[in-house]
């Protein structure tokens, strides 16, 4: 099955299965809906990025120390 159908549970547990490419689905699954709210908040565009790939980057580290709690939606 093509991951863009896959949910994001399931392309977390196939990125600590060793599929990096399913980071990259979340990651331009949800790039444009969060830096738009992020936007709104901080009304510059490139710090809503910033911010977004920053935290992009915590939610990896959190995964890869395996303290990812599946809580409702990933996004």
């Amino acid at each position: 099955m093509r991951e863009e159908f896959l949910s994001d549970e399931v392309l977390i547990h196939q990125y600590t299965l060793g599929n990096k490419k399913s980071l990259g689905t979340l990651f331009y699954r949800h790039q444009k809906k969060v830096v738009t709210y992020l936007y709104f908040k901080v009304n510059d565009r490139q710090i809503a990025e910033d911010i977004f790939i920053e935290s992009f980057f915590k939610i990896i580290k959190t995964i890869d120390n395996k303290r990812y709690k599946e809580n409702g939606k990933f996004y």
